[in-house]
């Protein structure tokens, strides 16, 4: 089954069959990856892949979460969103860490699911916007603890409507995660 072009929008058994689905041999590296906190750069080429690395990495967080994006996309953040819960929960109960997100286009349409997890958890997580004129030249990325990354290759709204989205990931390279953790933290103290 492809995941290009005729996969609708809101068709979750769809994109959970096309993550099923996801090559043995990848899997395999990204899970001995996550595993062993190997500084390894991930390529993934597909929608499914990206959902399976960002929730790995999401999972893996234990201080802050750090996201940058165009807007909260239900296409890839209702798949996400439990995972991002789960850690909101353990920041909750620890009484530590925090969850920041920047949406990169002040216009973007609204997810109202992933509005109200922000809502029911403002106390560890927290969302700005940014200006419209930012949203052309950034590529959108999550940060875990500083440490790990999942970085998007730059691409349009119509690349992700038509799953043509890549990007790397990496489980331990706090240089890169660092420097991405950087643009972030600059970023949401001048919004």
């Amino acid at each position: 089954m492809s995941e290009q072009l005729n996969t609708p929008k809101d068709n979750t058994e769809i994109i959970n069959t096309l993550i099923d689905k996801i090559d043995e041999e990848y899997r395999g590296i990204v899970e001995d990856a996550e595993a062993k906190d190997m500084d390894l750069e991930i390529p993934n080429s597909t929608l499914a892949h990206a959902i399976f690395l960002s929730k790995k990495i999401i999972k893996k967080t234990e201080k802050e979460l750090h996201i940058l994006t165009g807007e909260l996309t239900e296409l890839f953040y209702n798949y996400i969103q439990d995972d991002i819960k789960e850690v909101a929960e353990k920041f909750r109960k620890n009484r530590a860490g925090h969850i920041q997100i920047i949406i990169w286009d002040r216009d973007a349409s609204r997810n109202l699911k992933f509005e109200e997890f922000l809502e029911e958890y403002s106390d560890v997580a927290t969302m700005k916007k940014a200006s419209k004129d930012t949203t052309n030249r950034i590529s959108h990325f999550l940060v875990s603890d500083a440490k790990r990354y999942r970085l998007e290759d730059f691409h349009t709204k119509d690349d992700l409507e038509n799953y043509k989205v890549h990007g790397t990931a990496n489980f331990c390279d706090p240089d890169k995660s660092g420097v991405l953790n950087d643009f972030f933290v600059d970023t949401w103290n001048t919004i």
